[in-house]
């Protein structure tokens, strides 16, 4: 029992993420770009994808046999970080350029990711684009759950990240979940 992706229908929500929010995603990012290099990489910049303008929506709550797997997969994830999920998920947000990244990179608007042509007749040389749930917190802030993809590309990946702070406040990859790929 997989969870589904609502469409978004190209509307932009007037709420952004929060800025802990682009911390944790942001954290994630670098390391995709330092030096990682498997197939599941996921990489914004040149070269790399450009970013989906809004964030993805996805239906809930979360199954019961897929809670399971998920705790299992992303060893340490708590049950709070969980229920923040599934009350993030339903809503679209707004992504701007908040990244905090070494490289520069693009915010797609929802015209330019509406199809493959209009995709690659902007942004000929990218690796597709990268959609982003929301990211949802335990109840200290020191954990964070997101799902990330990558779409329109020769090698789709979509993937759930689990994220957390070490004694510094920095945040760091705990674990992840690929949940499809093509």
């Amino acid at each position: 029992m997989a969870l589904s992706v609502l469409g978004q229908e190209g509307s932009r929500e007037s709420h952004d993420l929060k800025p802990a929010a682009y911390d944790a995603l942001s954290a994630f990012l670098q390391v995709q770009l330092d030096g990682k290099t498997s197939w599941d990489d996921i990489r914004v910049g040149q070269p790399g994808s450009v970013i989906a303008p809004t964030t993805m929506r996805w239906k809930t709550p979360i199954a019961l046999d897929e809670r399971s797997w998920m705790k299992r997969e992303l060893k340490g994830v708590e049950d709070d970080t969980l229920d923040a999920f599934e009350r993030c998920a339903t809503t679209s947000l707004a992504v701007t350029p908040k990244f905090s990244l070494s490289v520069s990179y693009k915010i797609a608007s929802p015209d330019e990711i509406s199809s493959v042509e209009k995709l690659y007749a902007t942004y000929p040389k990218t690796w597709g684009y990268i959609r982003v749930s929301c990211v949802a917190f335990n109840a200290s802030e020191s954990q964070a759950l997101f799902f990330l993809e990558r779409e329109m590309c020769r090698c789709a990946v979509g993937k759930f990240v689990l994220m957390k702070k070490d004694a510094s406040g920095k945040w760091l990859i705990a674990g992840q979940m690929v949940r499809w790929i093509s």
